[in-house]
């Protein structure tokens, strides 16, 4: 996603048992069954998770978010008491949805938040001392890259392996601007590697989608490049006992033998002889331990110049990837200052339901504007059933509806360009 890009700036809610809009660094707390509002800010679809829920001593969903100011939040909301803490965690991080933080919930219940400057040298994060409140987040902290470049960091993705002796896992786009991830040990975190890259060509930049059953194994969903860059395709891989495999189980890599290449990987959708160039925006296992992946396919048309989107469902039905269309998305969402009109990669979103990737949320154009449904199938993807959750919007209206205890974005205007 470049940082050319003007942000779309929606207020972030979670649908839970009160309505009422939330400053920074405020308390506030409500009666009415509505959504609840936590204030205006972004994010992209590439760093995750973007909200966790945590039931101790209290039912509480966590989410993150870049706001406005350019400042790095997060959110309590308690599902019994019915209301939001929004904590600063960092301060001018700048006006980009890059920079929107991911969170981690560890075995004691305590949050670890991650989050990276746009083109910066170093990944910050900050832990809870305390399980269950946003309050007592201990000092910043730094995990510096040894893979320097000009692609700066960004995207961070966090996982746990309790098999593991509970190492975490953090992955993100490295400043040599390909996927990297480094493990936290007892003595403190491991050399950074590169996860991904394709050594017959310096410009491709893989963009990554991560799940995990935070037990032993962790997927990947991810294209060969941006799609900017040619025809692109969806491959998938997984980790499980210090190797890579495809879904079909054949060792694709160790961790001797990272980078991993993409061909070595499953193709999900052949980008090179199929209708258009391809995007992931989404992968889970189902009960099965069977990956799941959503993806949008970018079709450009040649009388309006614009470009379209569709969604797609794969499933891996243990032999074979059952590739469906899911619905027409409409046209890009993105929006160039320079240029002053719509950017042609970015679909207005989809993501799978974690716990059942039968269920599914996204944002399609509908009446002039974006709106957020769910679809669920029983079949695989052959069939689909589906409600509308936002009605009504105004532009540049709902989208980019993430994974978590139903986390939304609800766009209502325009901001400033960006400063970043």
């Amino acid at each position: 996603m470049g940082s050319s890009l003007r942000p779309l700036w929606p207020t972030v809610c979670i649908t839970a048992l009160a309505l009422v809009s939330v400053p920074e660094a405020g308390l506030a707390s409500g009666d009415d069954p509505e959504p609840q509002l936590l204030g205006t800010g972004a994010w992209s679809w590439f760093a995750d998770p973007r909200a966790v829920y945590v039931e101790r001593a209290h039912r509480r969903t966590y989410t993150g978010w870049i706001s406005r100011a350019g400042n790095v939040l997060i959110s309590a909301y308690d599902h019994d008491r019915g209301t939001a803490a929004v904590r600063v965690v960092q301060r001018g991080v700048g006006v980009d949805d890059h920079n929107n933080p991911a969170l981690l919930r560890l075995r004691d219940g305590r949050i670890s938040v991650f989050w990276a400057r746009n083109g910066g040298s170093r990944m910050n994060y900050r832990t809870m001392r305390r399980p269950e409140d946003v309050r007592s987040f201990g000092p910043r902290r730094t995990l510096r890259s040894n893979r320097p470049g000009r692609g700066g960091f960004t995207y961070p993705n966090a996982v746990r392996l309790s098999a593991e002796r509970d190492r975490v896992w953090l992955f993100w786009r490295g400043g040599n601007w390909l996927p990297n991830f480094s493990i936290r040990l007892r003595s403190g975190w491991s050399r950074a590697r590169t996860l991904i890259a394709d050594r017959s060509s310096r410009r491709d930049r893989p963009y990554v989608k991560y799940d995990s059953n935070g037990f032993d194994r962790i997927h990947f969903a991810f294209t060969e490049s941006h799609p900017s860059q040619g025809r692109t395709s969806i491959y998938y891989a997984s980790y499980r006992g210090r190797a890579f495999f495809s879904a079909a189980g054949r060792r694709v890599a160790t961790m001797r033998s990272l980078p991993l290449r993409p061909r070595r990987a499953l193709r999900v959708y052949n980008g090179r002889t199929g209708p258009a160039r391809s995007w992931v925006y989404d992968v889970a296992a189902d009960r099965r331990g069977r990956p799941v992946i959503v993806y949008a396919t970018i079709a450009h048309a040649h009388i309006t110049s614009k470009r379209y989107h569709r969604y797609r469902y794969a499933r891996w039905t243990g032999r074979r990837w059952n590739d469906r269309p899911i619905v027409a998305a409409g046209p890009s969402i993105g929006y160039s200052p320079r240029t002053g009109k719509r950017h042609g990669w970015y679909a207005a979103g989809i993501s799978l339901d974690h716990e059942d990737p039968s269920v599914l949320y996204l944002s399609r154009r509908k009446r002039g504007e974006y709106e957020i449904e769910r679809w669920e199938t029983s079949d695989g993807g052959f069939r689909w059933r589906h409600v509308a959750l936002t009605s009504g919007s105004t532009e540049p209206s709902s989208i980019r509806p993430g994974p978590v205890s139903w986390v939304c974005a609800s766009s209502i205007r325009r901001p400033r360009p960006s400063t970043t």
